[in-house]
């Protein structure tokens, strides 16, 4: 259930337009407001704690190969592409339609580059969004498909795709 409540939370959040889809919402506050940010946050904390599926060994699991580190909850630091070395944390994902064009991405090319910096100017709303959303949760660590993954490497998609039904 973890993403069903992870969803609900991230969609009313940003004001994604496949947030019209869900007939359900169980908040109504301002969508960046203190309030709303302390409803997703208690709603977070009762899935890791309450839902068999979302409670980990002292909620730290092996993270993914690469995640984009956010910087503090302060807003100070610029987001980079980390690789964690087969470490553990705790992270937060995006999982995101990535529609008619091409999202940022992470490719050969761009790596070095996005190890540096994600500056947000550089970012898509929704990729902006996302780094601004785990701030505020306090967390750490982003990950999104199309940054972590490098996308021109065949054998990086088939190594990270086959871990992302745990992340």
């Amino acid at each position: 259930m973890r993403g069903a409540c992870w969803m609900s939370v991230v969609l009313h959040l940003v004001g994604d337009p496949l947030a019209a889809r869900i007939t359900r919402r169980a908040v109504n506050l301002p969508p960046a407001s203190k309030d709303c940010f302390q409803t997703a946050s208690n709603w977070l904390q009762a899935c890791l704690q309450h839902h068999s599926d979302c409670m980990k060994k002292d909620g730290y699991q092996q993270l993914p190969a690469r995640v984009i580190d956010v910087g503090r909850p302060d807003g100070s630091g610029i987001p980079f592409l980390c690789n964690t070395n087969g470490g553990f944390g705790q992270w937060v994902a995006l999982s995101h339609c990535w529609g008619q064009t091409d999202p940022l991405k992470t490719t050969s090319a761009t790596i070095k580059k996005h190890e540096e910096s994600l500056p947000m100017r550089d970012l898509p709303p929704l990729f902006r969004n996302a780094v601004i959303i785990t701030r505020r949760l306090g967390y750490q660590y982003l990950w999104i498909d199309s940054l972590c993954i490098i996308q021109d490497s065949k054998a990086d998609w088939q190594a990270e795709s086959a871990h992302m039904g745990d992340i």
